[in-house]
């Protein structure tokens, strides 16, 4: 998932860049500073990429660990919280 979105990233940072030299006239003189923006954009969204495959695991680890508590007798079933009409939790 990070080198999906590091791509992506390096991609769109790219694209923006000659896209704007385009714009202005510019010429073969923004192809550094798109490279050097690729780089930058690519590193951002291999960090956001890595932040995201991190918190999906971790979301599907403890969703699994809950469910395998369940099916095996673990869950403390008295205990249960829930909302009432008016959005505050209570233990029942």
């Amino acid at each position: 998932m990070a080198r999906k979105y590091a791509a992506i990233m390096a991609s769109l940072g790219m694209t923006l860049v000659l896209l704007r030299a385009l714009r202005h006239g510019g010429g073969l003189d923004a192809i550094p500073a798109g490279v050097a923006w690729m780089v930058a954009f690519g590193l951002v969204g291999y960090i956001l990429g890595a932040i995201a495959r991190t918190t999906v695991d971790e979301s599907v680890r403890l969703s699994m660990q809950h469910e395998i508590g369940i099916a095996s007798g673990q869950h403390r079933g008295p205990h249960r919280t829930s909302q009432t009409e008016n959005g505050f939790s209570h233990q029942k």
